[in-house]
């Protein structure tokens, strides 16, 4: 088996979705740190954001398997962040 390093995100995903735990993990790391910059401009300081990629990560294990086929999984990635984000910010008003 190739390493997870050098496999595109659509078959890391597929082998993830497979239960591939290393396959997972590359895909965090391969994205945390832009997912991060992201949060923070979302959020108020870096703690929160950080508190919003380790969420989104573990809700995107979960819903790994609505990756769209076209294994765009980054921007899916940036919209669950999001998503998640304004229905944490809704159910606290």
């Amino acid at each position: 088996m190739a390493s997870t390093q050098r496999l595109d995100d659509g078959d890391l995903v597929r082998q993830a979705c497979r239960g591939d735990v290393g396959a997972y993990a590359t895909l965090v790391e391969r994205h945390q740190q832009q997912l991060l910059c992201r949060a923070v401009a979302l959020v108020s300081n870096a703690e929160a954001a950080e508190d919003l990629v380790q969420q989104t990560f573990v809700l995107a294990h979960v819903r790994l398997s609505e990756v769209p086929g076209d294994g765009e999984f980054q921007t899916w990635l940036t919209q669950l962040m999001s998503t998640y984000r304004g229905g944490v910010k809704r159910g606290k008003q």
